[in-house]
């Protein structure tokens, strides 16, 4: 079965990697531009993942999000890339970003996200996805609140009752 393409920018990258999850991520076909691999690497994330160089057109669409909604160059590089690419996923953990990935019709998702779709394609149990959303609250640079963290749990627990 093809894996679902999506272009992710450097958030989850970071957040995953740094609960010891960063293996959910091969689900996907992900691709990221080089300024996000460059952010990453910079870093020290080790992973591997197709990269993209921006055509001269993508760099200035980039360049225009970043100036009109203020928003980082990696995340908008990415938008640029998923919106010449036709790939319609979009992987961030920025709000701002979200929003602007919304407005040009893509389907932004985070790291809780994801971590759900592990969860439902039978990767992760439900106890390893509610220990890795608790440590994304409590052991990652990730923001998220305890609301979404039980609402992340209640949603798995739905998900169970429909199987």
């Amino acid at each position: 079965m093809a894996r679902t393409k999506a272009v992710s920018d450097t958030g989850p990258i970071i957040h995953l990697n740094e609960i010891d999850c960063l293996d959910v991520l091969k689900l996907f076909d992900v691709v990221i531009p080089l300024e996000v691999e460059s952010e990453v690497k910079n870093m020290g994330i080790l992973f591997k993942v197709k990269t993209q160089r921006l055509t001269k057109k993508e760099k200035n669409r980039a360049a225009m999000l970043v100036r009109k909604y203020g928003i980082d160059l990696g995340e908008a590089t990415a938008i640029a890339l998923a919106e010449h690419s036709g790939i319609k996923l979009f992987f961030t953990d920025d709000l701002d970003a979200r929003l602007v990935a919304d407005r040009f019709n893509l389907e932004p998702h985070g790291s809780v996200g994801i971590l759900l779709r592990a969860f439902r394609e039978g990767i992760l149990t439900k106890e390893e996805v509610e220990k890795k959303v608790t440590e994304l609250e409590t052991g990652s640079s990730l923001f998220i609140t305890h609301d979404l963290v039980r609402e992340t749990i209640r949603e798995i627990e739905r998900y169970e009752k429909l199987e």
